[in-house]
């Protein structure tokens, strides 16, 4: 998913998540931090809740980049929106 979406592209995400979520088949994890890993050939995230591990995601290179970049997009249209600096953990926790 890009960077920059347009309205349709957009309305498009929205209207594939809520599908992706309303089918109620696919596993949701609920998860407060994860872990990073990388190999040559792929990027590992161990999803966390507390301290105990709940799901693994394996993805290539390209895809966690994209995957990166389309999340730091979300986060800063929610900071835009609501006016507000979501802090990461390492900030939190170097307060």
């Amino acid at each position: 998913m890009s960077n920059s979406l347009t309205e349709h592209d957009r309305v498009q995400a929205v209207a594939f998540v809520d599908q992706a979520v309303g089918m109620g088949v696919l596993p949701t994890f609920v998860f407060n931090s994860a872990v990073t890993a990388a190999t040559a050939s792929e990027v590992l995230a161990v999803l966390q809740f507390g301290s105990k591990p709940i799901a693994v995601m394996s993805m290539s290179p390209v895809v966690a980049k994209t995957l990166a970049a389309s999340l730091t997009s979300r986060i800063a249209e929610y900071e835009k929106k609501t006016g507000m600096v979501v802090p990461t953990i390492d900030q939190i926790a170097s307060r």
